[in-house]
């Protein structure tokens, strides 16, 4: 419930720093937040690997059938390859934050709406919107949300029958 609690734009981390000392005693509630932003990062990674992977193949597929290719194509793209390299010699590169890091970070989403609380909103569509700027999260969203919070039918859980 915590991960699925995370992809709501309108909780993400701050609803478990609501919620969890209503749950836990003060010892153990930082314990769990943390176990919940570790498991977060662990799920991001192996969406990331997996989709990143995915994409690099799909890259290598369309770009590696270049048998047709002129000399001076292959002058330029050689001369572009060596200039990236010396970019990457020069240039000190900033490490980059993690779409997951960014998502977190950013403010949630509003409850109201001209002072009003909105009762419409739509988690999904939300996702379906942002999946430009939040691409391994989409996927995650789609994944993670569809899952039923039961599997029990409503009338079987209030039954007193068999």
């Amino acid at each position: 419930m915590s991960i699925a609690a995370v992809l709501d734009p309108r909780c993400k981390m701050k609803a478990l720093e609501f919620c969890f000392p209503k749950l836990y005693s003060s010892e153990k509630v930082e314990r769990e937040i943390s176990f919940v932003r570790k498991s977060w990062h662990e799920l991001y990674s192996e969406y990331a690997l997996m989709y990143n992977d995915e994409g690099e193949s799909r890259g290598q597929m369309q770009g590696g059938s270049s048998q047709g290719q002129s000399s001076s194509n292959v002058g330029i793209s050689r001369g572009w390859s060596q200039y990236a390299a010396f970019l990457e010699s020069v240039q000190s590169v900033q490490p980059q934050k993690s779409e997951l890091d960014m998502y977190l970070e950013e403010s949630c989403y509003s409850f109201t709406k001209d002072n009003k609380i909105e009762k419409e909103f739509d988690v999904l569509e939300w996702w379906r919107v942002n999946s430009v700027k939040y691409k391994i999260l989409s996927f995650m969203a789609r994944d993670i949300l569809a899952i039923p919070i039961t599997a029990v039918a409503s009338e079987a859980t209030f039954s007193v029958g068999s």
